[in-house]
């Protein structure tokens, strides 16, 4: 089934900030704050789940996240193959 409306940036966003939150590391707040000083620690988890679409922190859980993810997968490459 076709959607009729068009996805908005935000929409897009707050989407690619669920899917950052399934390879955040765990101190992912302590990142968030140093990279926006000022916003609060439930503001950030909100965020997260999706119940609050504060963009800047949306903007840099999806930046943590391709961090996270790059950094998993040059240790996965890294690894040496079991035998």
């Amino acid at each position: 089934m076709e959607r009729k409306t068009k996805i908005t940036p935000q929409e897009k966003l707050a989407y690619h900030g669920r899917l950052a939150a399934l390879v955040l590391p765990a101190r992912y707040v302590d990142q968030v704050l140093q990279a926006l000083p000022g916003k609060a620690v439930t503001r950030i988890r909100n965020a997260r789940k999706g119940i609050v679409q504060d963009m800047e922190v949306l903007q840099a859980l999806e930046r943590l996240s391709n961090e996270e993810r790059g950094r998993r997968a040059g240790a996965a490459y890294l690894q040496p193959a079991s035998a």
